[in-house]
């Protein structure tokens, strides 16, 4: 089994839980991106597959919209985390 990482998630109802992400696979690689900051939302990246079952569990992801510089109405979708998040101690596979 495979190392797996844990994080508190709080969305500000008083009510935190955590997760568990499988350590190196997409949806983690995905969460921690959101950790470091908005992450561009490119349909071929697939990365909404990941947002959607972060959202799942419980993770508030927003997704905001923004023009493109210089270009005129073409707009792009950007992933922001409004959930506060906590790593806990991560958890060695067996």
């Amino acid at each position: 089994m495979k190392n797996r990482k844990s994080f508190q998630i709080d969305n500000g109802d008083g009510q935190p839980f955590s997760i568990q992400l499988k350590a190196g696979s997409r949806i983690c690689d995905t969460f921690e991106a959101l950790l470091r900051g908005p992450v561009p939302a490119p349909a071929f990246t697939r990365r909404s597959d990941h947002v959607f079952r972060l959202r799942g569990e419980g993770v508030m992801i927003e997704t905001e919209f923004r023009k493109q510089h210089d270009e005129g109405q073409e707009r792009y979708g950007v992933y922001l985390l409004k959930s506060r998040v906590r790593a806990l101690q991560n958890e060695a596979g067996k």
